[in-house]
């Protein structure tokens, strides 16, 4: 962004587009959950779409994946295992965590016996109080947030933290003795930039207890958009994107072209570039099995799974799924778990890719018909699905009707878990599972801003 530009013309951008950066960053969500993860311009299953052969591009940090193994369980911690049966007997309990308008939570995970959630607030006067050295306002829009519960229901805000000062955290990984938080810095948007990553690139900062953070000094992917992070023995692996260096035209005439970028780290200041070849546009959803590690790659409308079979140092195309829209990810017994639709987005298909090794293997359940996925988490010996379900108006238009949850333990048959009244039509959007049980995390239908309307249950076994 032109650090020259007039001041008046950055208030009136800020001003007119506020309310979308709020949406754009709550869909840009990268881990959640471990992301973003997260993290993509638009939102992990979209609320709404018209039926099309055309096929539909995968935004470079979807989906966003919830790991097998919850990463932010500290030795001690007793992750429940989640069976059919205990999934069917699940009590609610809404939690008092409750994001104003402008608050975004886009990550949650367990943590030391309890959760963690991170995120941004979007403040205008704020940022118009406090310039950057640029001299533009949307660079001090966002201010990294953090929250905390120990039993999933009680939360505090953690008071704001200057360290985060500009940036949205979107990634929460566990390492080592302590905890890391990856976020992206700035606000960059389409009319106002000239390249790739759409922010103002990737800082880290790593903290001993989740109340105190120390930024870590720069060392390879300030550049870059990060939209996963996993642990592969004392490595930490990272997939994303950087602007493209190879020529490449747009695939949609909108956005500017990318590559699929990973790293690799041993203490998350130093990271180095693992070795792509060819490039695809950008990669996210690691999911990890000893020493393999495999990944979503897009390339233009086309998704593929691509392995590492050495830490995330090297990789390799694997399975190719085709021009599919993906709408959610999450990991079981050592495999990415993916949900699409078909042509028609009709019926949810749901594709295991194992991380080592052998063909990625699909089914096309009924009972997951007119289901849109929005996360999909294992919970121990069984899966759980949860999003919304979509019927036809009478202009031949999908629209969600209810939120569901939807648990298997083979992945071809699933069955319905009771969801509470409350909910009606405001799909669950992200789960973790840790010690006091379920957290979900549940959003108003668009075209309501889910931050304004983001509610947070604990779901516990017989409860």
């Amino acid at each position: 962004m032109d650090a020259g530009s007039v001041l008046g013309v950055h208030e009136r951008r800020a001003a007119v587009l506020l309310a979308a950066m709020a949406l754009t960053l709550a869909g840009c969500v990268g881990q959640a959950t471990g992301s973003p993860a997260g993290t993509s311009v638009t939102p992990v299953g979209t609320q709404s779409a018209t039926p099309s052969t055309t096929p539909r591009a995968i935004p470079a940090t979807t989906p966003t994946v919830a790991s097998e193994t919850p990463p932010g369980s500290a030795a001690g911690d007793a992750i429940p295992q989640l069976g059919l049966t205990d999934l069917a007997t699940l009590g609610w309990q809404s939690a008092d965590l409750m994001p104003s308008e402008s608050e975004i939570v886009a990550t949650m995970i367990p943590w030391r016996g309890g959760f963690i959630a991170a995120g941004a607030s979007l403040d205008f006067e704020r940022a118009l109080a406090s310039p950057s050295p640029s001299g533009n306002p949307l660079d001090n829009l966002v201010q990294g947030e953090v929250w905390r519960s120990a039993d999933g229901l009680h939360w505090e805000h953690l008071p704001p933290d200057t360290t985060f000062a500009g940036a949205t955290i979107r990634i929460l990984i566990p390492f080592g003795d302590g905890l890391l938080a990856v976020g992206s810095l700035g606000v960059c948007l389409p009319d106002a930039c000239g390249g790739l990553p759409p922010n103002g690139g990737t800082a880290v900062w790593s903290s001993p207890d989740g109340v105190a953070w120390a930024r870590v000094p720069e060392g390879g992917l300030g550049p870059a958009a990060v939209s996963s992070m996993v642990v592969v023995g004392d490595t930490l692996v990272a997939a994303g994107y950087v602007a493209d260096t190879l020529g490449k035209s747009s695939a949609d005439g909108f956005g500017s072209p990318s590559d699929a970028a990973a790293w690799t780290s041993t203490d998350g200041r130093a990271w180095t570039p693992a070795t792509m070849d060819p490039r695809g546009d950008g990669a996210s959803s690691l999911v990890v099995d000893g020493p393999s590690v495999v990944a979503l790659v897009r390339t233009g409308y086309t998704s593929q799974a691509w392995r590492s079979l050495d830490g995330g140092q090297t990789w390799a195309a694997a399975d190719v799924l085709g021009d599919v829209l993906v709408d959610a990810g999450g990991a079981r017994a050592g495999s990415l778990l993916l949900t699409w639709r078909d042509a028609d987005f009709v019926r949810t298909l749901v594709t295991a890719i194992p991380a080592a090794s052998g063909p990625l293997t699909s089914t096309r359940p009924s009972e997951l018909e007119n289901v849109e996925a929005t996360s999909i988490t294992s919970t121990g010996p069984a899966v759980l699905l949860a999003g919304n379900r979509l019927e036809r108006d009478a202009d031949d238009l999908l629209n969600q009707v209810a939120a569901v949850l939807y648990a298997s333990d083979d992945l071809a048959s699933w069955t319905a878990v009771d969801v509470p009244a409350a909910w009606k039509d405001a799909p669950p959007w992200a789960t973790a599972l840790g010690v006091p049980g379920l957290l979900v995390e549940v959003r108003a239908p668009y075209p309501a801003s889910p931050a304004s309307a983001a509610l947070f249950w604990l779901g516990s076994p017989g409860g």
